[in-house]
């Protein structure tokens, strides 16, 4: 059975944030608004939960999943931070840009591909009360079956994920609706996908116009 939470994400309150810890303590799955779209979490170090996500969303498996942590979380994932991706940070977290960058070794291979991951600090007041209340990043895929596109609507993600993921924190419509941007860094800037944010937006900061996907 799949428990449903109505939220204020900019405003939770802290026993619904002790619930979603709870049970995300028991490696569940669950559905929250974020600043971008609605997401399927579950904690980065349940391997088996975040095999779950594959199957409840029918995800290609050859796609890593990316994370979303709070900002001190975030620092803990990458074993380099070059000055373009500091200069992203202090512009853009949180916020919708994903960065791509080597990863540390407390990032399980699950989740990584050519030794690189993927993070994103959202500005979701929800989600980063549960990553810190957790005291751990959340491994996250847009709420969505693969091929359709996402969505901010949690009547939608009731709809399309009762019973298959075990909480859904309903938060109604909410945000953007626009996807984050990917950019990895790890060799100068490649826009991996552009999303909220445009390549003059990733060029404005680095001083650098990002190379195409």
């Amino acid at each position: 059975m799949t428990l449903i939470i109505p939220v204020d994400p900019d405003r939770p309150r802290p026993e619904e944030t002790l619930r979603a810890k709870v049970m995300l303590d028991k490696c569940s799955l669950a559905v929250l608004p974020t600043d971008t779209v609605y997401g399927i979490v579950t904690p980065l170090d349940c391997e088996e939960s975040v095999r779950r996500i594959y199957e409840v969303k029918g995800r290609s498996p050859d796609k890593p999943l990316p994370v979303l942590a709070s900002i001190s979380q975030a620092m803990t994932l990458f074993s380099d931070v070059p000055p373009a991706a500091e200069a992203l940070i202090r512009a853009f977290w949180p916020g919708p840009l994903t960065i791509v960058l080597p990863a540390s070794p407390s990032v399980p291979e699950y989740l990584t591909r050519d030794g690189k991951v993927g993070v994103r600090v959202p500005g979701c007041k929800l989600v980063l009360d549960i990553c810190m209340a957790l005291g751990r990043p959340l491994a996250s895929t847009s709420a969505n079956p693969s091929g359709e596109e996402p969505t901010t609507l949690g009547y939608r993600v009731i709809k399309q994920f009762y019973g298959t993921v075990d909480l859904i924190m309903d938060g109604g419509v909410y945000g953007t609706g626009k996807a984050s941007t990917v950019v990895d860094l790890t060799d100068g800037v490649k826009m991996i996908r552009e999303g909220a944010l445009s390549p003059e937006d990733i060029a404005r900061v680095t001083g650098e116009k990002p190379l195409p996907p």
